[in-house]
């Protein structure tokens, strides 16, 4: 920045000089008996010259600082646009920003203005969105009547366990046991 701040100096001096009215320069150029056309070309490139030199001046000043420069203004144009987007929303209803700023970027490399790419954005977004829950409330509907119409199944409680036979006691329930046994198989004891 201090290195700017000559180079600075130097600009705004030269801007502040008064510059003659194109109709004065005429008049001068038609009248002044002194008047010498190539001092003039010379002049004129001179003018050029220094123009050209303060302007590299600057842009070496500010070289440095140029990628911090590029995050400001992209900063800065980031915050218009979502004050932008929030009026949008107002207007045509809510939608999510950060996908409408994306969709923004895109229409403006296409040529769009920024107004208008933003508009067609936070457009784009609304029916996007509103798609979506469309979607999932066909879907939800779907499966809702899905359920429906499913065949009522039996719990698994019903019917499903079997009680079992009492056990036996007494001296005899180990011959009731293998003859439960080979009943149920179909097998005749050996």
């Amino acid at each position: 920045m201090q290195q700017a701040g000559p180079v600075l100096g130097q600009l705004a001096q030269i801007m502040n000089e008064p510059d003659e009215e194109p109709d004065q320069q005429y008049y001068n150029q038609q009248y002044d008996p002194q008047f010498d056309p190539e001092r003039a070309a010379y002049e004129q490139q001179q003018q050029e010259q220094l123009q050209g030199y303060i302007g590299q001046q600057i842009e070496s000043a500010l070289g440095p600082w140029q990628p911090l420069l590029g995050q400001v203004a992209q900063s800065q144009g980031e915050q218009l646009a979502r004050t932008q987007l929030s009026g949008l929303e107002q207007e045509m209803g809510s939608f999510n920003q950060d996908r409408a700023i994306l969709h923004a970027v895109m229409y403006m490399e296409q040529g769009f203005e920024p107004d208008q790419a933003l508009r067609q954005a936070a457009s784009d977004q609304i029916a996007f969105e509103k798609e979506i829950r469309e979607a999932a409330i066909r879907e939800y509907e779907e499966k809702r009547k899905a359920v429906q119409q499913a065949p009522v199944e039996p719990s698994l409680g019903q019917g499903a366990a079997r009680e079992a036979p009492p056990v036996s006691r007494g001296p005899d329930r180990y011959e009731r046991l293998a003859q439960e046994y080979f009943q149920n198989r179909n097998l005749q004891p050996q």
